[in-house]
């Protein structure tokens, strides 16, 4: 989703005097200053990304579901296999490469976490929310240390790669083939 939209819409809804969470939260005696506090300003970015991206993920997921193999399933009611047994030796292993390729796009996507925090809190309260990327940002354009902020990017390039190359090497053959 575009992040800007993404934005607004939980800006309008943890407004602190017409939002309608805050309105909810007030009801049991909450009452976060989402974006004036230190304490409250990255979970709340935390829960915009995660809303933001949840969509994306349940379509990727709702897809291989419907190409998990359906006659290793009849196969395991023939057998009489549990429910759970099903799950873990038929719909896992199926969903594995799905899901070794959502933590990788979701890394890489983590990594770039620049809109919302450049959109809602340009890193602060203080540096609260200031992460990696809105930090070379800042390095980059802001202090005019061009030199310094392509190094930190390179930097979690590298880790970003490092993680990726991990995690594929981690489910390598562990997949169900159909």
């Amino acid at each position: 989703m575009n992040v800007v939209a993404i934005g607004m819409t939980w800006l309008m809804l943890m407004n602190p005097k017409a939002g309608l969470v805050n309105q909810v939260l007030d009801v049991f005696g909450i009452q976060p200053a989402w974006f004036a506090s230190s304490h409250w300003a990255l979970p709340a970015l935390i829960v915009m990304a995660i809303w933001g991206g949840v969509g994306y993920c349940s379509l990727i997921y709702l897809s291989a579901l419907q190409d998990a193999p359906r006659q290793l399933y009849e196969a395991a009611d023939i057998d009489g296999a549990s429910a759970w047994a099903k799950f873990r030796v038929i719909t896992w292993p199926s969903l594995l490469p799905t899901t070794i390729f959502l933590m990788v796009t979701l890394i890489i996507g983590a990594s770039q976490g620049f809109g919302l925090i450049a959109l809602i809190t340009a890193g602060g309260p203080g540096d609260a929310t200031t992460t990696i990327s809105y930090y070379m940002y800042q390095t980059g354009f802001q202090f005019y240390r061009f030199g310094y902020a392509s190094a930190i990017g390179l930097v979690t390039f590298v880790g970003v790669l490092v993680l990726t190359l991990l995690t594929w090497r981690a489910q390598r053959g562990r997949a169900l083939n159909g």
